[in-house]
């Protein structure tokens, strides 16, 4: 039974969020911030997609333009690197929902 609170950091991907801000926030608001807290070691980075962004460009990988389904896999990447150099932090989980498929 887990008896811990879970942090859930939700962005709208297409409002504004360039990748570089979004790896920055994965960083220092979820694993700097939220996992801080003393009975938390897991947390889940969530990204909504409405389709009004075609691309997202990072510093991380640069020139390269990511597409959704690309930016959560490099950003789930990431977050396995930090979680590697984070002892207390146990799992982080990126989860992406593309909103324009539930018209489908």
């Amino acid at each position: 039974m887990l008896n811990a609170p879970v942090p859930i950091e939700l962005k709208v991907a297409d409002n504004n969020w360039s990748g570089t801000k979004l790896f920055e926030r994965l960083e220092s608001q979820l694993i700097g911030d939220y996992l801080r807290d003393p009975r938390s070691n897991c947390g889940i980075f969530m990204l909504l997609f409405r389709g009004e962004k075609t691309y997202w460009e990072a510093d991380h990988f640069p020139g390269e333009k990511l597409s959704f389904d690309q930016l959560i896999l490099k950003l789930q990447k990431y977050a396995d690197v930090l979680v590697s150099k984070h002892d207390k932090v146990e799992e982080v989980k990126v989860l992406g929902v593309d909103l324009t498929k539930r018209s489908e």
